[in-house]
């Protein structure tokens, strides 16, 4: 346990300041105006979206690495930055072109396309940058280099945070402020972790050299598998905003900030799952069965006592949590009247997130194909009918808390029925 701890700690340290730039932008613009928030969340709520349909590129990158020989790691991450390139080019103009008509389709009525404008511009201007650190981020990570990763979230994370307040309040330059903030961070943060990667011998050696056929096939049945667990994941997330922005901008705005106290706790156990990741890739790659299962015992246990710190953390400092995201009377009534949900469910919410990194860790025995499976199964089945039988911002959250519960149910027999493979 003592060798876990030691090996996520930067792992979690490092995910946990990843959305902490999302959620001081929260805060901050929550502060200044509830119109603007509410514009905040279309932006990145549709953002976000396209970044997590594609959020095979963190979990294939730091497997397919984990799990390479010397002799591939060149490979294996130049096939990972071509396709990243190639998505963030094509997704940033997509979303351009086509931002209107998804503006209409989840925005609140209360908001001006031009209102949404400055912020999404901006941000699609950085989606390529974007795209490319979160690639070359799951890339040092794989590789082992995690605290070097955290040092790089550390630097863009504190620029982010000090160039959104300062184009906010100092200079006013509106939402846009935020956005170019957050811009230049991921710029900066992308060269940093392109200087990183080409300084390791293990990647210059064999980078130039084409990885052969079988290789890039192995990548690309495990990106498509993960790829339709994100469409389904990112397709709830979507609809859920969707369903609280047809409630007016009070409720999208309520969504937006429980929307960020939800995934800085997913972020946050994500530094476990990682870890599982890496560990689980290389256990399984090399049939280390009897590695994995105490592997297995170690991180659901840190899980479980990172999701009851959060718990209780949330159930004692209610009022403390809100208040760092607005003021507004209207919007605390109603996040108020869902905190006790977000209080119980962060137990099996973290459970289900370790499990998920357990499965991607299992990719190398067929782990991704379970991991695509019963989120497609969770989407259509236990998420959208519970949405869509309650009314308000209610619905959508018992949806989202159902969807972990179900999560968590398949992933524990999914890694007990992998785990018979690497033997």
């Amino acid at each position: 346990m003592r060798e876990i701890i030691l090996f996520s700690l930067p792992s979690i340290a490092a995910s946990l300041l990843e959305p902490l730039s999302s959620v001081v932008d929260t805060a901050l613009v929550g502060h200044i105006d509830t119109t603007m928030l509410a514009a905040l969340a279309v932006g990145t709520t549709l953002l976000s979206s396209f970044t997590w349909v594609f959020n095979f590129l963190v979990h294939a990158s730091t497997s397919a690495v984990a799990s390479s020989d010397q002799s591939e790691v060149g490979g294996s991450t130049r096939v990972s930055l071509t396709i990243a390139l190639i998505v963030g080019l094509v997704t940033a103009l997509l979303l351009y072109v086509f931002r209107l008509p998804l503006y209409q389709l989840m925005g609140s009525p209360d908001l001006s396309p031009s209102d949404i404008d400055q912020y999404f511009i901006p941000r699609l201007i950085g989606h390529p940058f974007a795209i490319l650190f979160m690639t070359s981020m799951s890339l040092l990570r794989g590789l082992s280099r995690v605290n070097l990763a955290l040092v790089f979230v550390m630097i863009t994370t504190g620029l982010n945070i000090f160039l959104s307040w300062l184009f906010l309040y100092p200079m006013n330059i509106g939402l846009s402020g935020a956005a170019w903030g957050t811009v230049l961070a991921n710029g900066l943060g992308m060269l940093f972790c392109f200087i990183a990667l080409f300084l390791e011998p293990r990647i210059r050696e064999s980078f130039k050299k084409l990885p052969p056929k079988e290789h890039w096939f192995k990548f690309g049945k495990n990106s498509l598998n993960l790829f339709g667990r994100s469409v389904f994941l990112t397709g709830s997330l979507f609809f859920g905003a969707k369903l609280a922005a047809a409630e007016g901008e009070v409720a999208l705005a309520s969504h937006q900030i429980l929307l960020q106290v939800w995934l800085f706790v997913s972020f946050f156990i994500d530094g476990v799952a990682i870890t599982a990741n890496i560990k689980g890739s290389s256990f399984s790659g090399t049939k280390q069965a009897q590695s994995f299962i105490h592997l297995t015992k170690r991180v659901l246990s840190l899980g479980a006592i990172l999701g009851l710190g959060f718990s209780l953390f949330y159930f004692f400092f209610e009022s403390f949590t809100q208040s760092l995201f607005t003021s507004d009377p209207k919007v605390l009534e109603l996040i108020g009247s869902i905190w006790p949900w977000i209080v119980l469910s962060q137990i099996p919410n973290a459970l289900a997130f370790v499990y998920d990194g357990l499965l991607f860790g299992l990719g190398p025995v067929g782990g991704f194909v379970f991991v695509r499976r019963w989120m497609m199964v969770g989407a259509l089945a236990v998420f959208l009918p519970i949405a869509l039988s309650f009314d308000g911002l209610m619905g959508v959250w018992i949806g989202l808390i159902s969807l972990n519960l179900f999560r968590l149910a398949s992933g524990f027999w999914s890694v007990g029925h992998l785990q018979k493979r690497i033997a």
